[in-house]
C-alpha cells in the first residue's frame, strides 16, 4: 500500500469516529438537557423548603433547651448554639412557641411560598 492510501485511510476513519462521537453527544444532550431544566425549575423550591426545615430543627433544638413555651424566632435559631443559617436568596421568617410556630419562605427566583406549622409539616401556600 502507498503512503497517500495509508493516509487517506486513517483520515477516513478519523472523521468516522469524530462523526459517531458527535451523534453519541448530541443523543446524550438531548436525554439529559430536559432533566437539567427540571432541575433547575425545582432547585428554588427545594431551597425554600430545606431552609423551613433547618429552621424548624433549630428552633426544636431551642425548645429543647429553653422550654417548649418559649418563642422562637430566625435571630434565635440563627445563634451559634442552635445553627439556623438561612441562604442568602430565601427570605424565611418563624416565630412561636413549639404549639404555636409558624414559619414562612420564599426563594428569590421563585414565585412559590411555603408554610410550615408546628408540626413541622411544610405546604405550598396559596
Amino acid at each position: 500500500m502507498s503512503r497517500d492510501k495509508i493516509e487517506l485511510q486513517k483520515l477516513t476513519l478519523v472523521k468516522t469516529v469524530s462523526f459517531w462521537y458527535s451523534i453519541i453527544f448530541f443523543l446524550i444532550l438531548i436525554l439529559v438537557l430536559p432533566q437539567c431544566i427540571t432541575y433547575k425549575k425545582h432547585g428554588p423550591s427545594s431551597d425554600a423548603i430545606t431552609n423551613l426545615s433547618n429552621l424548624y430543627l433549630a428552633c426544636s433544638a431551642y425548645w429543647a433547651d429553653k422550654g417548649n413555651d418559649k418563642n422562637c424566632t430566625v435571630d434565635i435559631a440563627s445563634q451559634e448554639n442552635y445553627g439556623f443559617i438561612p441562604s442568602s436568596d430565601v427570605a424565611v421568617s418563624g416565630n412561636g412557641t413549639a404549639i404555636s410556630f409558624i414559619g414562612r419562605s420564599s426563594h428569590i427566583n421563585s414565585d412559590k411560598s411555603y408554610i410550615m406549622d408546628t408540626t413541622g409539616s411544610i405546604i405550598r401556600e396559596k
